[in-house]
């Protein structure tokens, strides 16, 4: 199916079945018929491999599994066109009032040579928007999305669904397909980009049951701000609302990769195994909590890696999370493990910082985090830069920042870390700040915010801890510790019969290509307590090997 021609004006649903069925349900469906759809828009674009539009969608398939055609079965393109409003597309249907279960997406979706305000796509479903009683259940997506257009707008785009706003539930959903923004695209705002997910808005009671992803998540091109996750890309609350809560049962794995290679400049990346960013805020001067709860295991085998050429604000990459922010929080009741290489090489000058973590890249205003299960980074922490005015980097979280209000991390069962962390600077300047549990611990106030970190059990780092730079030059300051980079803020830091172990294998080692400027601070435990920070507890023993 081929479409061509200039100024559409109205709504368009064009699908390889049937394209407007809004009351009506469809089952047992296949599309093996390729989509093209060209020309110019003046309205909202439906483009779907089943049906644009329909109540529910049962046992429907676009494309052909295993397909190795150089173009796809169900394949679904809007190429050389301009969309003045929005584009949706999606695998099995974009607009549905009930549920859709047991459906598959082997076609590519790809939107290229375009501009257009907004872009939504999801693998199965553009959005799950239908009722709060809805659910995506059994599905599967293999097909590649992929971008290469100019977008003023938002863009969202995910393997199963790209957004919702309602308290669904997705139900052992799983994604293959990668996930790809092309060099030569320009997305000049917020950008979401998940396996599952890709954005969950204002919704509490919504649910995410046994699913998983093991597709690539690659950004070559300019977004404005990209958050992206394994699972999902942003958690949010706006101002007008109450306190929201999402829960994950039966736990999460993400083997996919999540890369980006941006060059030219961007704004920010919140980039996770997990999750990009979780957000609250505040409704007035009442804290309103954007919570996630995460009943299972959490694995994460992917390897996250940011790179940029240019950047204007502080990037968070994490292993599981790369930024818990605003009164967000997380409460983990199983074990959360990261397998995956943290990394960012940046080769280029700017006043900006960069947080990385084998679990959380950072948490920061009144972001919180309670763990009851194991928590363990087996992940290289890694970081390479010319210029970036300071670092934080950590086997559990780069930054823990307060900002006007207490906030904590409260670890059940401990933390360990394995994964190494390594820095190389070559540049002039710059400050650094390492540890095995946490690289930068601050906050702006010694009355109104207070980072308090609570650990029961024990706090263990297994791996060494290296700062490498460029002969001849010099870096102005050097944070690095087993466990504790720089502890500056007000709070308190309890240990409850808990054993806390720098090992043998946790070496310190500042290289002799490293000059420092003004300071060098190094701890087998921690490296830096200032201000009023209180360390305490009750049968703890610290050691050192």
């Amino acid at each position: 199916m081929t479409i061509e021609g200039e100024a559409y004006t109205g709504l368009y649903y064009i699908a390889g079945c049937i394209g407007d069925m809004t009351s009506a349900s469809i089952s047992d469906s296949t599309n093996l018929g390729i989509i093209t759809m060209k020309g110019t828009s003046n309205n909202t674009m439906y483009l779907s491999g089943i049906t644009a539009s329909c109540n529910e969608a049962t046992n429907c398939v676009n494309g052909k599994k295993g397909d190795k055609s150089e173009v796809k079965a169900g394949s679904i393109t809007y190429n050389n066109a301009n969309n003045a409003q929005i584009l949706c597309m999606s695998g099995i249907s974009d607009k549905h009032k009930g549920n859709v279960s047991y459906c598959e997406n082997h076609g590519t979706i790809s939107a290229f040579g375009i501009s257009t305000k907004q872009c939504y796509i999801g693998g199965i479903v553009r959005s799950a928007n239908g009722s709060n009683s809805q659910i995506v259940s059994y599905c599967n997506n293999s097909g590649k999305i992929y971008i290469d257009a100019n977008i003023t707008g938002i863009t969202n785009l995910a393997g199963i669904a790209q957004s919702t706003t309602k308290n669904v539930t997705i139900l052992a959903c799983h994604n293959s397909g990668d996930i790809e923004i092309a060099q030569t695209a320009n997305i000049a705002n917020l950008c979401h980009l998940a396996g599952i997910l890709a954005l969950a808005t204002d919704v509490t009671g919504f649910t995410l049951d046994g699913c998983s992803n093991s597709g690539n998540i690659t950004v070559y091109g300019r977004t404005n701000a990209c958050r992206a996750g394994g699972l999902m890309g942003s958690y949010m609350r706006s101002a007008a609302k109450s306190t929201i809560t999402m829960t994950i049962n039966n736990g999460f794995t993400n083997s996919g990769n999540i890369t980006t290679t941006d060059t030219s400049t961007a704004t920010t990346y919140n980039m996770g195994g997990l999750i990009g960013v979780t957000k609250g805020g505040l409704n007035g001067t009442t804290n309103v909590v954007s919570k996630i709860v995460i009943n299972g295991d959490v694995v994460n085998n992917g390897k996250i890696t940011c790179n940029f050429t240019s950047f204007t604000e502080t990037p968070r990459i994490g292993g599981i999370v790369g930024t818990i922010e605003h009164n967000g929080q997380i409460e983990a009741n199983g074990k959360l493990t990261n397998n995956g290489e943290v990394s960012s090489d940046s080769d280029f000058e700017t006043k900006y910082g960069i947080y990385l973590g084998g679990i959380v890249g950072s948490m920061q205003s009144i972001g919180g985090f309670t763990g009851w299960g194991e928590i363990t980074n087996n992940g290289k922490i890694s970081l390479k830069s010319s210029g970036i005015a300071w670092t934080a980097t950590a086997g559990f979280c780069g930054l823990f920042n307060a900002v006007e209000r207490t906030h904590a991390i409260i670890l059940k069962k401990g933390f360990t870390n394995n994964g190494e962390l390594y820095t190389h600077y070559t540049s002039e300047g710059g400050i650094i700040r390492c540890g095995g549990f946490l690289g930068n611990s601050s906050s702006d106030s010694e009355t109104k915010a207070k980072t308090n970190i609570r650990i029961i059990d024990h706090l263990t780092n297994n791996t060494p801890i290296t700062v490498d730079g460029e002969d001849g030059k010099s870096i102005a300051t050097i944070c690095i510790a087993g466990l504790f980079g720089l502890m500056d803020n007000a709070g308190t830091l309890t240990f409850e019969s808990c054993t806390v172990t720098n090992t043998e294998k946790g070496d310190l080692k500042v290289t002799e290509n490293v000059n420092t400027t003004s300071i060098m601070q190094m701890g087998g435990v921690a490296a830096n307590f200032q201000r009023k920070f209180t360390p305490d507890g009750t049968g703890v023993n610290v050691i050192n090997k």
